[in-house]
């Protein structure tokens, strides 16, 4: 029961449109060190109002709609892997868990934004780093285009 109610509002959460309120288009392209990203996601989030629409990203580019106003961005990639070692003395973990392979900087403690308008154009362009060591956070590029 748990399980299916979590599983119903994150779908409720993400990218649900029906509720009546205008979206605008957006649309754009993240890079890795210069790479289009190969797949990934882009969340469009108004935490204060608890709204989310999640766009998937094939070969760097994403687009859909999100709702207009100042959004905070987050961008993950999260790829099957290991588990990390047990601390534990005679247990061992075997099953692959889901893990971020992009830095925290990027979804976890972003400080992305991006300004949505209902009538655009909303094109975006995030340049990230996988640099840990880098202070920098994404390039965001706004791209106007005549209408």
């Amino acid at each position: 029961m748990l399980c299916s109610t979590v599983v119903a509002i994150a779908i409720a959460g993400c990218g649900s449109s029906d509720d009546g309120r205008p979206r605008g288009v957006v649309r754009g392209m993240v890079t890795l060190d210069g790479s289009p990203l190969p797949e990934g996601e882009i969340y469009f989030l108004t935490p204060s109002a608890g709204d989310i629409e999640r766009l998937t990203i094939l070969d760097g580019n994403f687009y859909g709609k999100a709702l207009p106003g100042e959004r905070m961005i987050s961008i993950s990639v999260t790829k099957m892997m290991d588990p990390p070692p047990s601390t534990m003395p005679g247990i061992e973990f075997t099953e692959k868990v889901p893990t971020e392979t992009l830095p925290a900087r990027y979804n976890a403690e972003t400080t992305l934004t991006a300004t949505v308008s209902a009538d655009g154009p909303n094109e975006f362009t995030f340049e990230l780093t996988s640099d840990d060591k880098s202070n920098s956070s994404a390039k965001k590029k706004e791209v106007s285009r005549p209408r």
